[in-house]
């Protein structure tokens, strides 16, 4: 644990630093989009979680005894960050669900959220291929990494909504495994603690790439921490989720919820 609070604390001073020129740079560029109040606001912040990562990851890379397993992360990583800022730059904002994306690459015509979607799951299958035990080991992590990926999409339509699910999953599975690399997400964590008050404000929102590195994360960290068991539990969920999220809105089941009503609002403009 001691190695990843290392990382989360390079995280952290990387974002902290960083975060202005981040800004900048997308307000320079035009980089916007419409939130759910249809206000236009900076979106791609999470690039700054990406470059903190990466880096902090880099310095595990010199002091641990299982290197391999840093480059596989950062991989997958590095392609699902690739296609999140494709997505923030270019992203049909019409077209919802993987329904819809994946109907639209039946008729022949590629999406952002389709090519998002493709470079997720053989990213998910590449990744999972290098550490899993067999065939259907394959197939459960696979699914794990890029359900979650899709997920924190679907979670990422309020502010701050889908930091405050990859805080608590995190927490999740560090009480369910005894694998030190459950706390591989504390070097995202880090890299969240200086944007949130941002997100949650209404200021900026992560976009694309923050959602995607962050269900990338929690995929990967819950297949290489996990049992077999567990693992098959949290790709149920993930799948009923994906169901739930086609069928009708996220938003308006934890709206339905008082206690997750709450932890949804907590921290937003309009509750101070």
């Amino acid at each position: 644990m001691i190695l990843y609070l290392l990382g989360g604390i390079i995280s952290f001073g990387i974002s902290f630093f960083w975060k202005t020129l981040i800004l900048e740079f997308l307000l320079n560029h035009n980089i916007k989009a419409l939130n759910y109040k249809k206000k236009e606001i900076p979106v791609g912040t999470g690039i700054l979680i990406l470059l903190s990562t990466i880096i902090s990851s880099f310095f595990l890379l010199f002091i641990t005894n299982e290197p391999i397993m840093y480059f596989i992360y950062l991989f997958g990583f590095s392609l699902i960050g690739f296609a999140g800022i494709l997505d923030d730059l270019v992203g049909e904002n019409n077209i919802k669900g993987l329904k819809g994306h994946f109907g639209k690459m039946f008729k022949g015509e590629l999406t952002s959220g389709g090519l998002k979607a493709l470079i997720g799951g053989i990213s998910s299958l590449f990744v999972a291929f290098s550490f899993s035990m067999d065939v259907f080991d394959l197939f459960i992590n696979t699914l794990l990494i890029s359900l979650f990926i899709n997920a924190m999409n679907l979670f990422d339509v309020r502010p701050g909504r889908t930091i405050k699910v990859f805080i608590m999953i995190s927490i999740i599975i560090w009480i369910l495994s005894k694998n030190p690399d459950r706390f591989l997400t504390i070097l995202l964590i880090g890299s969240i603690i200086p944007v949130i008050k941002g997100e949650l404000r209404e200021e900026y929102m992560l976009g694309d790439v923050g959602s995607n590195i962050l269900g990338y994360t929690l995929g990967f960290t819950s297949a290489i921490s996990l049992n077999l068991y567990t693992k098959i539990f949290f790709v149920m969920i993930l799948i009923l989720i994906h169901i739930l999220g086609e069928i009708t809105s996220i938003t308006f089941l934890i709206n339905k919820n008082p206690l997750l009503r709450y932890i949804d609002k907590l921290g937003q403009k309009n509750n101070g």
